[in-house]
């Protein structure tokens, strides 16, 4: 008798209570859902490298630019992140990449004259074909990005008043806010 109490108050103490809590899916990429702050810039071979830097970076182009500002302005109006300036106060880094970036190094005398340390470098964009445009979000800790969150690649995938490669990512991070 006194092991079917004992059994009952066991099964009292362990039985599960039911609890109200919200259901968050489980993988990185929630982190784009949950995130409030936002930095901009240029997703580049090394990484992310923030507007800051891009503004006077010989690797960041007109086009890198152009891209950046059409992302700047449809994330406005999304409403669904606040951009900062400071990368350092992000929860979330946003990248674009038109191209490709090929880098040749060379040195010139000038003039046929001078001393070999007067030397021309460039870096130049190359493709063969169409290469592909690149929108890529970061995780931020102190304004620098410590995994790839998403990233997709697409020929022209920047271009035009409403990028595909936005869209993708808007609705990438749609469905995770609304997910179960």
């Amino acid at each position: 008798m006194w092991q079917v109490a004992l059994h009952l108050a066991l099964a009292a103490i362990l039985a599960p209570v039911p609890v109200e809590s919200p259901v968050i899916p489980l993988g990185p990429q929630i982190r784009m859902a949950q995130a409030r702050y936002v930095a901009l810039g240029y997703a580049s071979e090394r990484g992310f490298m923030p507007e800051s830097e891009g503004a006077v970076s010989p690797d960041v182009l007109l086009e890198d630019r152009e891209a950046l500002e059409t992302i700047r302005g449809l994330i406005e109006e999304w409403h669904r992140y606040e951009i900062r300036i400071d990368p350092k106060e992000a929860d979330l880094l946003v990248g674009v990449r038109v191209g490709k970036l090929l880098t040749f190094s060379g040195a010139a005398v000038v003039d046929g004259q001078g001393p070999a340390s007067d030397v021309t470098r460039r870096n130049l964009r190359l493709a063969g074909g169409n290469p592909p445009h690149v929108l890529a979000v970061f995780q931020a800790s102190a304004g620098r990005p410590v995994t790839v969150l998403w990233r997709e690649w697409k020929a022209d995938g920047l271009l035009g008043p409403s990028p595909v490669l936005f869209e993708m990512l808007r609705s990438t991070v749609d469905a995770l806010v609304t997910a179960p």
